[in-house]
This record gives C-alpha cells, structure tokens and sequence, in this order.
C-alpha cells in the first residue's frame, strides 16, 4: 500500500461486540435497540414485557460455555495477526455494539493521534445492515473530524475466492479417518429477515451473499469427494430452512458423521459456541452419527490476508457501497 508523505494513515479493525461475561442490563439494553430497530423495518417482534425475561435468558448461554464468552479474546488475538500482516500500519479495534471501545471512540482516538486517514475494515462477511449501521456511524466521525478520510472496506466476501476453499479445507481436516462420501455437512449461516428486502426497508444482501458463499463451499467440497446429497444448508435466524430439521434430514442419509461450520462470521461468538452446536444437539438423530463443529476460522491465515488485501483494495478505490434497494 502506498502513502504520501504528508499522510498519516492507520487501520481500524471493527468487530460486532459482546460481554466477555454475562451483565443482565447490558443484554436488556441490547434487546431494546435490536427490537426497536426490528420493530422499525416492520419486523415481528416478541411483546416488550418479554424483554427482560430474553435477556435473563441469556444467563444459561454463557452458562453452557463456561461462563464466558471468547469473542473478545478472538478478537485480541485477530488485531495481533493483523498487525503482523500489515506491520507498516498502527492498527487499532473498535466494537459496533455492547462493549468498549466503541467504533467512534477508537476512531476519534485515532484522530487525535494525527491519523488523516483511517481504513476501517469490518470482520464479517456480506454486505449487511451491520455493514451499512458501520459506515453511519463513520460518515458522522468523518463529518465531525475536518480534513479526515475514513474508508470502510468492502466484507469478506469479496475475498470468497479464496475463503470458501479454506472453510472446505477446515471441514475436510474435521473428517478425520471416517470416509468422505460417510460424511454429512451443515453449512451454518446467520440471516436476516425477507422483509427487509422484499419491502426495500435495508440496504442489505446478506441473505443473497450468504447463499452464495455457501454455494461454493458446496462445490468445492463435491471436488474433494463429499456427496453432494450429504451437504445441507441452515439459517440460524429469521429464514427457512432452519437448523435442527436441516440436521435431521441429512442424518437420514447413509452418514456416520455430522460436521457443522458457520458459513458466516470469522470471530466466534456466542452463535458459534452455544447457539448452533445447542441446536446441532437438539436435532433428533441416531446416537451412532457422531457430530463435530469448525467453531470459527478466526485465525487461519487466508482469512487474515483477506483481510489486508481488503485493506490494500480500500486505498485503491475499491471499498464498501451500500446495496441498491
């Protein structure tokens, strides 16, 4: 990446955000934003007297993992990889929501350190309503900071060349000794609600680049020996097909194992550690099919040169724009 003199440019890795530890009124407090917003996009949302009881709710999840949740320490341990391949650069972390530093405090931070320009590069995968709440709230730090320019980096999908033979790869590695044509696939993505598209509520294709995504991890696991009729694919929110019948049918084939990976985020979070391996477990299933989880690929070096190959892309022109409606 190149620079000119009188330039002082740094990264900002922007992570989702989430308590290391269960804090009840931070989890009130997240329920009321995502259900307002919810409520807003026309999305059908549980009674606001259920709020609380959503967010006490919580308690058994970071329970189910050890009391704790790894999203920060991935996220620690992403900004050192990052800074290792992109060592010409001071990088910095901010978090979108629920815990410090926030996105605007580490970019004004930033800004005081001298930073004329900041590449913000966000750790997830489509262009989503995550993606465009980012560049809101880096056009208002832009906006405030005269004579800054922060550009948001496109999401790792673009970079799904290279991703989605690795998340292959990693399921492939999970299989161990058992034959591969005796293996069942679960490819694991977020989603977000049909309405927000087919009302035109959000700038979003996260449903449309997460079906994409997992369409060519499909076919680069066909080529490396997988049975196609073994490979199924899951919404962990909002859209069909949902994850525990999608286990249940493909565990009606001729397979001795189940390997799940989430097909949509790189840094483990609660989705990953409790909510799809619970589900996973829920399904009903013979006792002898055997199930295994790729948790994340937080760490694996294709992900973290996607995304300083993101970052070197922004300083070219090629950065995020928000989706047609």
């Amino acid at each position: 990446m190149e620079k000119k003199d009188t330039e002082k440019v740094g990264v900002l890795l922007v992570q989702h955000g989430e308590p290391e530890t269960y804090n009840y009124w931070q989890w009130v407090q997240e329920f009321k934003n995502m259900f307002g917003e919810f409520k807003n996009t026309k999305v059908p949302v549980p009674p606001k007297f259920m709020w609380p009881f959503l967010a006490w709710t919580m308690k058994s999840h970071y329970k189910g993992v050890g009391g704790r949740s790894t999203h920060v320490e991935v996220s620690r341990k992403q900004l050192e990889l990052l800074r290792k391949e992109l060592p010409e650069y001071e990088i910095h972390m901010g978090f979108m929501e629920m815990i410090e530093p926030t996105i605007t405090a580490t970019a004004h931070e930033m800004i005081k350190k001298g930073f004329t320009k900041i590449i913000a590069v966000p750790v997830m995968l489509t262009d989503s309503s995550h993606t465009e709440e980012i560049k809101e709230i880096l056009e208002e730090v832009e906006h405030e900071a005269k004579g800054v320019e922060i550009l948001l980096t496109r999401p790792q999908f673009y970079k799904a060349d290279s991703l989605a033979p690795m998340c292959a790869q990693l399921i492939k590695k999970k299989a161990g000794n058992t034959p591969l044509d005796r293996i069942g696939v679960l490819l694991a993505s977020h989603g977000e609600p049909d309405e927000w598209v087919r009302l035109k509520l959000i700038n979003t294709r996260c449903n449309e680049q997460e079906t994409a995504f997992r369409g060519m991890i499909r076919k680069k696991l066909i080529e490396l020996g997988f049975k196609a009729e073994n490979i199924t694919n899951a919404f962990n929110e909002f859209v069909e097909p949902k994850i525990i019948p999608a286990v249940e049918k493909v565990a009606q084939n001729q397979v001795d194992k189940i390997i799940t990976l989430p097909a949509f985020g790189q840094t483990e979070g609660l989705h990953h550690i409790y909510d799809i391996p619970t589900k996973v477990k829920k399904a009903k299933i013979p006792s002898t099919i055997k199930t295994d989880f790729v948790i994340s690929w937080a760490h694996e070096p294709i992900l973290i040169k996607a995304l300083g190959d993101l970052c070197r892309d922004a300083l070219k022109g090629e950065i995020y724009q928000s989706p047609q409606l």
